[in-house]
């Protein structure tokens, strides 16, 4: 549906949307079309990496990465040096992601036993899937609001020329959440194993995750919290780190707390337990945006990275909660 949708909006993105010379209309039409055809074998590919995730399979997903991002992030620029057009640029893309769904596809078949006997569409999975994917879906959608809307209402009310003295350092440090993120990319298939054969085992897991975690960020964010005003003026001047480093400094504690958290969020979804992220987001965002005002009135945007941390703070305690509870501790 998303794929049709995007194939007859065409037109309208590349006229209404799209401020570009007439001339290019058409590129672009046929671009965004081609687009719409890759949809079904992004999700796909999502579907197959995930099997082979849950197979441990983290070297051979590794290795396939590879073609992707040459087909991603050098194939174009190759095209580009013999044909000046967008339309081959596209064409290259969909290619890549085609033969990438193609190649995941084809080593789910040998590593999954069986895998083509149960490609058939069983009434009994419907419910859960929609129901899982439902709260995800409101989740997803909640959670991307509450991670932007605070730089739009620091551009409504303050202004939007000193943002940055905000999502600069916020953006910089929360790609310490990479480290976490990758560790429990490999952690969630053994999450969900563990869980419902034993829960023993899960508890173990759950708490070396959190350990390790703890261990590799914790002297990390000592250490920029501690270096905060230094490393901003290295970067980027004297000035713009005498009105940024508190804001740093806040937003550190933060990165830590979520860091940590990141284990607790994926072992909730691990469960099977979606709806209990989704209510959390839908709790967390009024308060979110109320504290948000408030404080921004009158601390700026000091105001907003406290507001930004008591929301992590919340998040941490919530998902902790839920987590220990699943584990029945």
């Amino acid at each position: 549906m998303a794929a049709i949708a995007v194939y007859l909006a065409a037109p309208l993105i590349a006229t209404d949307f799209i401020n570009s010379s007439p001339s290019y209309v058409d590129d672009i039409i046929r671009s965004f079309r081609l687009l719409a055809v890759t949809i079904p074998f992004l999700m796909l590919n999502i579907c197959f990496v995930g099997l082979l995730e849950s197979c441990q399979k983290f070297s051979l997903i590794g290795i396939l990465k590879l073609p992707i991002i040459f087909c991603n992030y050098v194939a174009p620029l190759i095209v580009l040096c013999y044909f000046n057009s967008l339309l081959s640029v596209v064409s290259v893309l969909v290619v890549g992601r085609i033969v990438s769904c193609v190649a995941y596809f084809w080593f789910c078949l040998k590593i999954i036993r069986n895998f083509s006997d149960k490609l058939r569409v069983k009434l009994s999975y419907i419910k859960p899937l929609l129901r899982f994917g439902g709260w995800m879906t409101v989740s997803n959608l909640v959670n991307t609001i509450i991670v932007n809307i605070d730089r739009f209402i620091i551009a409504g009310m303050i202004s939007a020329s000193i943002v940055a003295y905000y999502t600069t350092p916020l953006d910089a440090l929360v790609r310490i959440w990479t480290i976490p993120c990758a560790i429990m990319s490999v952690m969630f298939p053994a999450f969900s194993a563990e869980f419902f054969a034993n829960r023993e085992r899960a508890k173990i897991l759950y708490f070396k995750c959190v350990q390790t975690i703890f261990l590799i960020i914790f002297p990390v964010c000592t250490v920029l919290f501690l270096f905060a005003e230094q490393g901003l003026s290295f970067w980027l001047g004297n000035e713009f780190a005498e009105r940024s480093h508190l804001i740093a400094q806040i937003i550190i504690i933060g990165i830590f707390l979520q860091s940590v958290n990141i284990v607790n969020y994926n072992f909730v979804q691990s469960t099977g337990r979606s709806e209990i992220q989704a209510k959390i987001h839908m709790f967390e965002f009024p308060l979110y945006i109320a504290a948000l005002w408030l404080l921004v009135v009158h601390f700026g945007l000091a105001g907003a990275a406290i507001a930004w941390l008591i929301r992590i703070i919340t998040d941490f305690i919530l998902f902790n909660f839920f987590s220990l509870k699943l584990l029945r501790i």
